[in-house]
This record gives C-alpha cells, sequence and structure tokens, in this order.
C-alpha cells in the first residue's frame, strides 16, 4: 500500500508555543513538520527568520523537518537552515534563474538534505521538466504563498496528475508534495491524482486533536490501496 506522507504546516504558530505544538505533532505521529520561512521580499510577510529552526530541531530525534524556502536571497537563507535534523529544504521556482536552481539543489544535497523545487498556482508545470532529474521533491502550491487558510486551487490536480504520470513515465524518484487548502475533502483528490505528502495548516493545528485530523487526511490512502 502506498504510504502517504502528511507534513502539518507551523506558519501562524507563535514562538512561545512552538515548542509545546511540535511535541503534540510527534505525539500524534505527524510524518514531517513543515517549517515555512518567509523572508518579506519574494513574499509580502516574515516567518521563521529568527532562531526557530534551532527550536524546532531540538526537539526531535531524526530528520523531520520539512523547510520550504519563500525567499529571494538563497545564499544567505540556505545555510541558515541546513540542520542535521531537516530533511528537505525547497526552493522557489520562481526566485531564481535555472542555472541557480541547479547551483542551490547542488549545494542542498551537499549539505546531505533533499533538494526540492516549489511551483506557484500560476506557474506551469511544464516549466521545471528540464530541472526534475535535480531535485528530490516538487511542491505543488495549491494556494498563493505567503498567507495560511486560503482555499484550494483546483487546476493544482492537474499539475499533480502530469507529475505523477512524468515520473513513472520517465524512471524518476522524486516525491510530490501538495501545500495549501488541505483537508479530509481535498486530501482525497490529491492522493488519488498521485501526491505523496500532504501539507496541511489550519486543518490540523487549530484542532484540538492533532491524531484524529492527521489520519482523517490519510483516510482516503487506506479506501484507496
Amino acid at each position: 500500500m502506498k504510504k502517504i506522507q502528511i507534513s502539518p504546516s507551523i506558519l501562524g504558530v507563535k514562538k512561545d508555543c512552538l515548542s509545546l505544538v511540535c511535541n503534540q505533532l510527534i505525539k500524534a505521529q505527524s510524518d514531517l513538520i513543515h517549517f515555512d520561512v518567509m523572508d518579506g521580499v519574494f513574499v509580502n510577510n516574515k516567518s521563521f527568520v529568527d532562531d526557530e529552526i534551532s527550536l524546532v530541531s531540538s526537539l526531535v530525534s531524526h530528520k523531520i523537518i520539512d523547510v520550504h524556502l519563500m525567499c529571494k536571497d538563497l545564499k544567505y537563507y540556505i545555510p541558515q537552515y541546513a540542520n542535521e535534523k531537516v530533511k528537505y529544504i525547497s526552493i522557489h521556482y520562481e526566485a531564481v534563474d535555472n542555472l541557480s536552481l541547479i547551483y542551490y539543489s547542488d549545494i542542498i544535497r551537499s549539505l546531505n538534505i533533499h533538494p526540492g523545487i516549489v511551483i506557484n498556482p500560476e506557474t506551469d508545470v511544464i516549466e521545471i521538466i528540464p530541472l526534475l532529474n535535480c531535485f528530490d521533491l516538487v511542491l505543488v502550491m495549491s494556494v498563493h504563498p505567503g498567507l495560511g487558510g486560503q482555499v484550494f486551487i483546483e487546476s493544482s490536480l492537474d499539475k499533480i496528475k502530469f507529475l505523477y504520470d512524468y515520473r513513472k513515465n520517465n524512471n524518476l524518484k522524486f516525491v510530490i508534495e501538495v501545500d495549501g487548502g488541505i483537508n479530509a475533502e481535498t486530501s482525497k483528490k490529491c492522493i488519488e491524482s498521485g501526491t505523496d505528502i500532504l501539507v496541511s495548516g489550519s486543518y490540523i493545528i487549530k484542532s484540538d486533536d492533532y491524531k484524529k485530523q492527521i489520519e482523517s487526511l490519510k483516510q482516503y490512502e487506506r479506501d484507496l490501496y
């Protein structure tokens, strides 16, 4: 049976609550913890640009942190988040040119971290085909980056299906992640389309039972497979 992973986004969790929330997510058997870094340049808002990565990494025992850099200055930000507990660092296709994306994917890999590439809703998935063999993860944004609680963009499903088929037909190994508007209903559509990792923020974090919410996102996995 295919195993779907859940990566709860802690965007919006206040610093003084991070320890409590992350400990609860670990107890709820979260597969990953999604760490959204916003620089105030690539997107208007700022988040997790201080020492929060050290705080979160101190709470986990293995590589579980899933870093999403919504940043322009990758030369600065990648080393800041190359923590030993980080499994993925994903960078935006829209942030730099293709040669720079390949360069930074190599830098991330040299740090013993899996490199990921992110595409915004307005980006045609065809554009990243030449880059797919350089990355271990493709993150499809199903909302516009920068704010939590947005509505899922249905056209994201076509991108997921394309990536799933392209991976299969070309014997590639990257995993497919989707972020934005993920709940019990949209998770079914994403899993059916070929998603491997679901990023979910408000649906999990604003609930009073993280484990129940995480299991509900995986329910369709069990039904489908």
